[in-house]
């Protein structure tokens, strides 16, 4: 088991959580993008959306189109994030190694201060 500790400065330190996401998924593809937690439309510009996801495989996975990788570890776990600059629509993306993968992925946007 692994636990991975992402740690970001700058969040509203009352309510801080907007919205939130998660989705189990199975052979969806390698297609870019193509693992997600899911969408919600966020509530403040400039918001951190921080997501993980979970290669119940273990065949590899990467970051999403516009996130920035945070930790991969065992090419099991990854964490990611990005500021969204404008509220909206958002979910948390990866792009899988293998078609036949499982993922658990999740997604937290945090409004900032």
């Amino acid at each position: 088991a692994s636990i991975l500790v992402d740690e970001f400065s700058g969040a509203e330190t009352t309510a801080s959580l907007d919205k939130n996401a998660m989705q189990a998924q199975a052979g969806m593809g390698t297609g870019a993008n193509a693992v997600t937690s899911g969408s919600q439309t966020t509530t403040a510009d400039g918001e951190l959306i921080w997501g993980a996801t979970v290669d119940v495989d273990s065949f590899g996975v990467s970051a999403g189109s516009g996130f920035t990788q945070a930790q991969y570890r065992d090419s099991t776990y990854m964490t990611e994030y990005r500021v969204q600059t404008t509220a909206g629509s958002v979910a948390a993306t990866f792009t899988a190694a293998n078609s036949s993968s499982h993922f658990i992925t999740g997604m937290l946007c945090f409004k900032k201060v």
